[in-house]
């Protein structure tokens, strides 16, 4: 499974491995062909799926992790938006995920705030 990776990203997270690619810094390569989208769309939900199931122990840890999940939704939401998927079958539901998310997760700092930090 990490046979495509550089030698040195072999014991690495898989945290530690996406945002060193990160790939909210970059618009979807051009020459992507439309086949590809729904792949290229669930990898970028994945991704930001990923920091929200990630365990933290520390509150900074954990507003950062929930901070990089809305970053990431709000880049595959806005770049979904203009390569069409919100009108395409195959993606219409991943882009309606990420627009709730973008919606949804700013609320999730107040749980994390009383988590961390209990009256």
């Amino acid at each position: 499974l990490t046979t495509f990776l550089p030698e040195h990203w072999k014991d690495t997270s898989a945290v530690t491995v996406i945002e060193t690619l990160d790939p909210c810094s970059q618009p979807v390569p051009e020459d992507l062909d439309e086949s590809y989208y729904r792949t290229w769309l669930l990898a970028h939900v994945y991704s930001a799926r990923m920091y929200t199931k990630h365990q933290a122990v520390e509150y900074e840890e954990a507003v950062s992790f929930l901070n990089k999940a809305i970053t990431r939704y709000k880049y595959t939401l806005e770049e979904g938006l203009k390569l069409g998927l919100d009108k395409r079958e195959d993606c219409r539901a991943e882009v309606q995920l990420c627009r709730e998310m973008v919606d949804l997760l700013p609320g999730k700092h107040r749980e994390i705030h009383r988590a961390f930090h209990p009256s």
